[in-house]
């Protein structure tokens, strides 16, 4: 990657060999060549191991100073081509592993670009606010995200930065995170939590594995855990669905139901597989002692009256130990 007016340096890294920063400089994923020359190295280092799976990060690309005014590119000057660099940089992986006879093609990528799902990359909507509101509530961003022709992605679960586990507050929002994120198209768990220095050689970052949380949140998240396994014929049955037409796994509600007419918000999402829906409805505010639901004609939505156990219809289903209404376990 070339620059305009400034050293092609664009990010200091921290090996934990040295103790100062060694400044990198990104290669151009618009260039073939360059993506040819980079799959070859991966071949090299991970190919021949067996390696089939990559997690491709700061593929935004994540540049100090962010400025690509200042880049230049294969393609054309930084300013009209630089949001393509993760999807090129996704493509250069793809076309590598088909080139190897691998046709599941399975890419983790922080960043995507229109066109990006061709590539298999599953993309990463990050979370820094550590709000159950700002977290949990399906808001429209992530829906559009589906909507626009990339149906796989996911959360860090429990935000990537910060965090105390052993914080009552931290603890519930993680309960709640894992309660939204079993009905993700993707289920990850991660993070940098306290105490722990954000930069430096010493990075290593606390305690961050499901157990971490104290015993009532693991209990909590181990339902969840299994309440994914179950639907591992759900999910793989919609994964294979929207490879196949587009349609996402997770979706608003108008798209299952366009001819209804709207009645308040449509952020509720929803999945559908063959006869019968999931309608999560996650809590999205901490230390709340109810949470209640009104039946309405195309299923369950949140609102006013008493939490009702009716059935829902002999074409949908309500999983109600995925969203327990106090922070404890769910009612059987």
């Amino acid at each position: 990657m070339g620059s305009a007016r400034a050293l092609p340096l664009h990010l200091p890294f921290w090996d934990k060999v040295n103790k100062g920063p060694a400044f990198v400089r990104y290669y151009d994923a618009t260039n073939p060549e360059a993506r040819q020359y980079i799959w070859a190295k991966v071949t090299d280092g991970y190919g021949r191991y067996g390696i089939r799976t990559f997690w491709l990060d700061a593929c935004e690309p994540e540049m100090r100073p962010e400025d690509p005014e200042d880049a230049l590119y294969y393609l054309g000057p930084g300013m009209a081509v630089q949001n393509v660099y993760p999807r090129d940089h996704a493509r250069g992986f793809a076309e590598g592993l088909r080139a190897s006879n691998e046709d599941d093609v399975l890419l983790l990528c922080r960043s995507a670009w229109a066109g990006s799902q061709r590539y298999g990359g599953r993309s990463v909507v990050r979370r820094h606010r550590l709000h159950v509101r700002s977290t949990c509530r399906p808001d429209p961003g992530r829906l559009e995200h589906s909507h626009l022709g990339i149906p796989w992605w996911t959360t860090d679960i429990g935000g990537f930065k910060g965090g105390d586990p052993s914080s009552p507050y931290f603890r519930e929002l993680v309960v709640r995170w894992f309660q939204f994120g079993v009905f993700c198209p993707l289920f990850r768990l991660h993070g940098v939590r306290e105490p722990a220095p954000l930069v430096g050689s010493e990075l290593t970052g606390g305690p961050n594995e499901v157990w971490s949380f104290g015993d009532e949140a693991y209990g909590i998240i181990r339902e969840q855990l299994a309440i994914r396994e179950r639907l591992r014929p759900y999910v793989m049955d919609q994964m294979a669905a929207a490879a196949a037409t587009g349609v996402p796994p997770m979706r608003a509600l108008f798209l299952e139901f366009p001819t209804k007419r709207r009645r308040g918000r449509y952020a509720t999402s929803s999945c559908s597989v063959r006869t019968y829906w999931w309608l999560p409805s996650p809590c999205t505010a901490n230390g709340h002692g109810t949470f209640t639901f009104q039946r309405a004609p195309h299923g369950w939505t949140p609102g006013p009256g008493p939490l009702s156990r009716a059935t829902a219809g002999p074409r949908q289903k309500r999983l109600w130990n995925a969203y327990p209404c106090t922070y404890g376990r769910a009612e059987p």
